[in-house]
C-alpha cells in the first residue's frame, strides 16, 4: 500500500492463494476501493481538461476581437459591431460557467428542488409560443400534440430548462423546411408523464446515441450542419434534471429520418 499514490492509482494488492479468509476479504475491499478512486480521479482529470479546452477557445476569440478593435482605425459604427460581437461571446461564456456550476451541484448531490404541483401542458404551451417565431424564421413546421392536463410534482424552473433545451435543439438542428413535433401525454399504467421532441433532420448515428448525454460530447458535423455548435453540456444537464426528479431521458433514431428525445417523469 505504500506504493499507492495519486500518480500510481493503478496499483493493486496481490491476492495470493495462501491468504486467509479475513486477509482475502480485506485485500478485495481495498482493491475495490482503489477501483473507485481511480475512476473518480480519472473523471476529475478529464473534466478539468475539458473545461480548460472549452473556456480557452472563446476567451482567445474574445481577446482577438478586442485586439483588432484596439489596433485598427475603425469608425464608430464598426466599434458598435465589435462590442456587440464581444457581448455575444461574453454571454456565451457566462452561460457555460452557469452550466458548469449547475453540473458541479448535481454531481455533489447539492441541488435543492423546489417542488410544486405543475401542469406540464401549460409549460409546453408557453414554450411552444416562445419558440414558434424562431421555427417560422427557419421555415420549420412546428407541431404540438398534448393532453390537456399532465400533472407532476416538480421544480418549475428546472423543468422549463429541460423542455426548452430539447425544443431549442430540435429547431436548431433541423434544416430549413423541416419539421419538429412536440408530444406530451400521461400514462396511468406506468404512472409517468412522457414528453417527446422529434425532428426530421439528419439524425444521429447509432454509434453516437449512447454517448450524447455525456459532458462535452458533441455529435459530428452531419448532425449540426451550419448550426452553431454548443458547449456539449445541454443534454448532460437535461439528463441530470430528469434523474433528479426520479425520471429518465433517452434518444432514439426515427424510422424515416431524424431523432427523437423522450423524457419520462413520474406522475406521483
Amino acid at each position: 500500500t505504500d506504493g499507492i499514490n495519486a500518480q500510481n492509482l493503478r496499483q493493486r494488492l496481490p491476492l495470493t492463494p495462501a491468504a486467509g479468509d479475513e486477509t482475502r476479504d480485506l485485500i478485495t475491499a481495498i482493491n475495490a476501493m482503489m477501483d473507485r478512486l481511480e475512476k473518480a480521479f480519472g473523471e476529475i482529470k478529464c473534466f478539468t481538461s475539458d473545461v480548460s479546452h472549452e473556456l480557452r477557445n472563446p476567451l482567445f476569440a474574445l481577446k482577438g476581437t478586442i485586439e483588432v478593435a484596439l489596433t485598427d482605425q475603425i469608425a464608430g459604427e464598426e466599434y458598435h459591431r465589435v462590442l456587440h460581437d464581444c457581448m455575444e461571446q461574453v454571454n456565451g461564456l457566462i452561460k457555460m460557467v452557469n452550466d458548469l456550476f449547475l453540473i458541479s451541484r448535481f454531481e455533489l448531490k447539492n441541488v435543492a428542488l423546489e417542488l410544486s404541483d405543475l401542469n406540464l401542458s401549460e409549460v409546453l404551451d408557453d414554450l411552444y409560443d416562445f419558440f414558434l417565431p424562431l421555427a417560422r424564421e427557419k421555415r420549420i413546421q412546428c407541431a404540438m400534440e398534448r393532453s390537456d392536463i399532465v400533472r407532476v410534482k416538480a421544480d418549475k424552473t428546472k423543468i422549463y430548462q429541460l423542455m426548452s433545451n430539447l425544443i431549442e435543439n430540435g429547431i436548431k438542428f433541423t434544416p430549413e423546411g423541416g419539421a419538429v413535433t412536440m408530444r406530451l401525454s400521461a400514462d396511468d399504467d406506468d404512472a409517468a408523464a412522457t414528453f417527446t421532441v422529434s425532428d426530421n433532420g439528419p439524425g444521429i448515428a447509432e454509434a453516437e446515441l449512447p454517448h450524447i448525454f455525456n459532458r462535452f460530447y458533441r455529435v459530428d458535423k452531419a448532425r449540426t450542419g451550419s448550426a452553431p455548435r454548443g458547449s456539449g453540456l445541454g443534454l448532460y444537464i437535461c439528463k441530470q434534471i430528469a434523474e433528479a426528479h426520479g425520471g429518465s431521458i433517452a434518444a432514439e433514431s426515427n424510422k424515416d429520418k431524424g431523432v427523437s428525445f423522450i423524457v419520462k417523469l413520474p406522475i406521483n
